[in-house]
């Protein structure tokens, strides 16, 4: 019960120091809808994980010369970790096309890095070296798609969309 309190406090003083430089605009919160392995749609639109990247659903991986679908695996994974909580998500920027970009919680966990860690999200090459341990650790134990023969979500954007 304490520990309980203690992250309400701790998550409080978070957002009241996170409103004294933003808008309510850039808060999401509620329960969203897993769109792919790193897109949350809320009521008022969708938002990507800031600083990671994830296969896409219909994208696949290959482990012992088997594909498997490591694209659901990591819409799974997200969905594991969001499904009928709230999610307090922090607007960070927004994409060239004008997508959000966001930092998101459950209580007081990272999403992305939860899913960095285990290795169901890649680390955006230009994000300052955010998650760059989760990323090691999760490549050292061939945790999720590290345990495979991958493309980078964003190169397979790419060749689908030629």
């Amino acid at each position: 019960m304490l520990l309980a309190k203690f992250g309400v406090v701790a998550f409080a003083i978070g957002l009241a120091a996170w409103l004294v430089g933003s808008t309510l605009d850039g808060l999401w919160v509620g329960s969203p809808i897993v769109i792919d392995g790193d897109t949350l749609e809320f009521e008022k639109g969708s938002v990507d994980l800031f600083a990671v990247d994830a296969p896409e659903f219909e994208q696949a991986c290959e482990s012992k010369g088997k594909s498997w679908p490591c694209g659901a695996y990591s819409m799974a994974a997200l969905l594991t970790r969001v499904h009928g909580k709230t999610i307090w998500c922090f607007e960070k920027g927004r994409t060239s096309e004008g997508q959000v970009l966001a930092q998101c919680y459950v209580g007081l966990s990272d999403v992305a890095a939860d899913l960095v860690e285990s290795g169901w999200a890649t680390v955006v090459p230009d994000s300052a070296n955010r998650y760059a341990t989760e990323a090691q650790v999760a490549k050292s134990a061939t945790r999720g798609v590290w345990g495979s023969t991958f493309q980078a979500p964003a190169d397979r954007r790419v060749a689908v969309t030629r």
